[in-house]
């Protein structure tokens, strides 16, 4: 078996969006480094089961609209060098 291969697997601190704290081993970053996530089980709505404000649906059907129009207009050589 080939040495040196694997990452160091060291001790890590883990920041919950709430502020709270743990330590766990991983392969991430150095040892004592901290990573702050920005999603976890306590504010991730698959897991609250809350529901965030949906976006601006009719400005996006809109600007689709434009687009497709717009690419239309198109010669077919000029449309597939802009894909």
């Amino acid at each position: 078996m080939k040495k040196d291969i694997h990452p160091k697997y060291h001790e890590i601190t883990v920041t919950m969006t709430d502020g709270s704290t743990f330590t766990t081993r991983s392969t991430w970053g150095e040892a004592g480094d901290t990573m702050k996530l920005d999603i976890d089980p306590k504010s991730h709505p698959a897991w609250t089961g809350e529901h965030r404000a949906e976006a601006d649906t009719e400005n996006t059907g809109i600007i689709f609209h434009h687009l497709v129009h717009e690419a239309a207009s198109y010669p077919l050589e000029v449309f597939s060098k802009i894909i």
